[in-house]
């Protein structure tokens, strides 16, 4: 900041009794003061990675159940390990997809951030070279409907689906779990093709819509590490049977 703005800036805050300042808005505590005012009583971590998003959940006050699906083996070891203290936290070792089968997942080299079961297009390699592909492991995939008995599934269920491409499919294999089960749904939504055969968002955003799921929050994601270009951006869908009171609270529409 230019250094005259900046004395005027403080000169005006001081003499009218307020504080500027560089700190930037906290885009997950905004998200689970949303997870939490729609009561949520599990959240489904899908892409758990090393178990990043469901420790920054606990950080930001979600303190209730979590499982997180990671199909490959190194950061499922790390998720495994972070969530070892947490009794209210589980780690499964494998993808979910919309049929139960084998599968072979392409290992990213970004600490396998960016692995994903489709190919991956060029776009993305330019973008983030150190993303690129080096390995592949054979992995097994489920559907999320034919587990819910296995992980008791209650209601008041937010989904989050960081799959790479794979959302689809994702999707597909909830069933009736969305919208029937769900008070959310967390998508990572690509605004250019990154994976070969991959949705991008205005066709996730229309099958969200079509199941009676609106945008309620979103934030940047995923940006071209030589131009700046946003190219993948989270967005959470709240099912319409939730609508915001005047108080900020959430509560069901009969």
């Amino acid at each position: 900041m230019n250094t005259a703005i900046k004395k005027l800036l403080d000169a005006t805050s001081s003499r009218l009794g307020i504080a500027i300042t560089r700190k930037k808005p906290d885009p997950l505590g905004g998200l689970v003061d949303l997870i939490n005012r729609l009561e949520t009583n599990l959240v489904i971590d899908v892409g758990a990675n090393a178990g990043q998003y469901a420790l920054a959940l606990r950080s930001h006050g979600y303190s209730g159940r979590i499982e997180s699906f990671e199909p490959v083996a190194a950061p499922y070891a790390a998720a495994v390990e972070a969530a070892a203290s947490d009794a209210r936290w589980n780690v499964h070792n494998y993808a979910l997809g919309s049929t139960e089968g084998t599968a072979h997942i392409h290992v990213a080299g970004n600490a396998a951030a960016s692995s994903s079961l489709l190919p991956m297009l060029s776009r993305h390699e330019r973008s983030a070279p150190l993303s690129q592909y080096v390995a592949e492991e054979k992995i097994r995939v489920r559907p999320l409907a034919g587990i819910a008995e296995e992980l008791n599934l209650v209601e008041g269920v937010f989904i989050k689906i960081d799959t790479q491409g794979f959302e689809r499919e994702v999707l597909k294999g909830c069933g009736d779990l969305i919208p029937d089960g769900v008070v959310g749904v967390q998508l990572e939504l690509s605004l250019l093709p990154l994976y070969e055969s991959g949705p991008l968002a205005g066709e996730l955003i229309n099958w969200m819509a079509e199941r009676g799921l609106v945008v309620e929050y979103a934030a940047s994601g995923f940006s071209d590490q030589q131009t700046g270009e946003l190219l993948q951006f989270d967005a959470v869908f709240v099912h319409e049977r939730f609508q915001r009171s005047r108080d900020g609270s959430v509560s069901a529409r009969d």
